[in-house]
């Protein structure tokens, strides 16, 4: 998927279907967005950090505003051990670290579709 190329509408679409909560798309309107019913409120995880930052947190995305967003699929050996399984590394950079942090999630997802 061209991450480049999606629109941060495109994005929260792409999102809804990871995020719990029922969700409307309005694509039609001059302005398209994403509706989640739970709250009556738009979705848009792009630029509300009250959108991303569950889906940060949860997925332990590390997200810097100078470096982009990114996400090693590892898990630590145990507590007192600075040994870390490295998996692969997803990572992106924008100037907007919430899309960065959205489109490493999409990434990330993407390659467990592919497994």
């Amino acid at each position: 998927m061209n991450y480049e190329e999606m629109s941060d509408f495109d994005i929260a679409v792409e999102l809804k279907n990871y995020v719990k909560g029922s969700f409307s798309v309005y694509a039609d309107h001059r302005m398209p967005f994403v509706l989640c019913e739970d709250t009556n409120e738009e979705f848009d995880p792009c630029n509300n950090p009250d959108d991303m930052w569950p889906i940060i947190v949860e997925h332990d995305i590390t997200v810097s505003p100078s470096e982009g967003a990114w996400i090693h699929d590892g898990k630590p050996h145990g507590y007192n051990s600075d040994s870390y399984e490295i998996g692969k590394l997803y990572e992106y950079y924008d100037k907007n670290p919430l899309r960065a942090a959205a489109i490493v999630f999409l990434m990330m997802k993407d390659a467990e579709k592919a497994q």
